[in-house]
């Protein structure tokens, strides 16, 4: 059992303000009036037991996404499982839940195994818990945001089938906003209502300066981005600064961060302490076993040093551009799985040379979408290890060089339709 108390309270990223539907206009102005000056635990103490219902990712762009389903007003459909969220002392790092789909239980357990391996959060199976959060075959993907207390939704609709989806409604339901509600965002993306339905713009709300708590930095990549055109009948609604990073907004992968976020706002890293690994690349110590490390994508190993176990190889960059293509996946499945396949390669230079890469092909470009949901290469060049760079996986955004910060330098390629064939080509300079 793990010492850490499980504060299942909002992670408040962002403020309630302009975005708390579920109270009444009169009660939500006295508590963000209540909020001023308050401590950043009061603040949580206060919001920790507020659900907000917020329906990020429901399909259909002529619904109503920033409404609320008053409780009681929608019934369940084919309730699939459930889980628990217990208060402070009760538990110690526990949240219990039941399943009575097999696909789902299948599918939610290996999101929730992939948050439990890097966090100190555990999920057990019960049937007997009070507060939970009751997973049901809805007509969307939504969840509450935090613990709202007693029974709350979590709904997987039957195209909720990937455990990137999966994982971006758990995430919201252990407190996240999307991450471009942020104070921020406007640094970071650029917001286009044009043609977005009026009723849809509550989605795009933005919180005021000093009224959020931003653990961590902006991510593109993050599984709790929109995507760039999400409610949009035209252009993109969210154009990012950093224009390369377009097909890379609405991400099914969860990113270092994401996970990190969660560390820090449970106080996971507490229970890592003197004689905990001292990791590499960025990487920072497992609060499930603080002798190995969580690593960035492109890194592996117990201490980030590494190359991660699996598809890829090391390549050794010359003065000339050299080529490398490769195939992955598994053909003999014929449906688009519910994760991603991935294959590392890892370029070196000598000592004071930085490496250049392009990708020069791409074989099913069919599969260009936002998110790049099926199919992406990710030259790993940024010097900054823990974020996501741009990813590829439309012809637009071939024959672009590259120029590395990184020595080795990652290159991250992920599939989960069938097979994908990369080309790339790398030198030093």
């Amino acid at each position: 059992m793990l010492g850490l108390k499980f504060h299942l309270r909002c992670i408040f990223l962002l403020t309630l303000a302009n975005i708390v539907a579920s109270i009444s206009p009169e009660a939500k102005s006295s508590l963000l009036k209540d909020l001023g000056g308050t401590s950043l635990e009061d603040r949580r103490a206060r919001l920790r037991n507020l659900g907000t219902l917020f329906f990020g990712n429901r399909t259909g762009g002529t619904q109503q996404m920033d409404s609320t389903i008053v409780e009681g007003a929608q019934q369940p459909l084919d309730p699939v499982g459930e889980l628990n969220i217990e208060e402070i002392n009760e538990r110690e790092g526990i949240a219990e839940y039941l399943f009575q789909d097999t696909k789902k239980k299948t599918l939610v357990q290996k999101a929730l195994n992939y948050i439990r391996w890097r966090t100190c959060l555990d999920f057990i199976e019960s049937s007997t818990a009070e507060n939970r959060i009751r997973v049901f075959n809805g007509s969307g993907c939504y969840s509450w945001v935090g613990m709202k207390g007693g029974a709350q939704d979590l709904s997987l609709a039957n195209h909720c089938d990937t455990v990137g989806v999966v994982s971006h409604e758990f995430i919201h339901s252990l407190g996240t906003w999307h991450m471009q509600m942020r104070d921020d965002r406007d640094n970071f993306i650029r917001v286009d209502l044009t043609n977005v339905k009026p009723e849809l713009h509550g989605n795009f709300a933005k919180v005021a300066p000093g009224e959020s708590i931003n653990y961590n930095p902006y991510e593109y990549g993050s599984v709790m981005h929109y995507a760039a055109a999400l409610f949009s009948s035209g252009s993109n609604s969210l154009v990012p600064l950093e224009g390369q990073y377009l097909r890379t907004l609405g991400s099914r992968v969860v990113s270092f961060y994401d996970i990190k976020t969660i560390n820090d706002h449970y106080s996971c890293h507490a229970k890592c302490g003197a004689g905990s690994a001292v990791c590499n690349n960025g990487g920072e110590p497992n609060p499930r076993n603080c002798s190995v490390c969580n690593c960035p994508d492109g890194y592996g190993g117990a201490l980030c040093n590494q190359r991660p176990a699996g598809c890829g190889q090391g390549l050794a960059a010359t003065p000339k551009w050299q080529v490398k293509q490769f195939t992955f996946g598994n053909a003999a499945v014929t449906t688009i799985r519910d994760d991603f396949a991935k294959c590392n390669h890892w370029i070196t230079a000598p000592a004071g040379k930085k490496v250049q890469v392009r990708v020069t092909f791409i074989k099913n470009p069919q599969q260009c979408n936002n998110g790049c949901k099926l199919i992406f290469i990710e030259p790993k060049t940024k010097s900054h290890k823990r974020v996501v760079n741009p990813r590829i996986c439309c012809t637009d955004m071939l024959n672009r060089v590259y120029t590395s910060s990184l020595n080795p330098t990652p290159i991250m390629s992920y599939n989960r339709f069938q097979t994908s064939t990369f080309t790339f080509h790398y030198r030093y300079i």
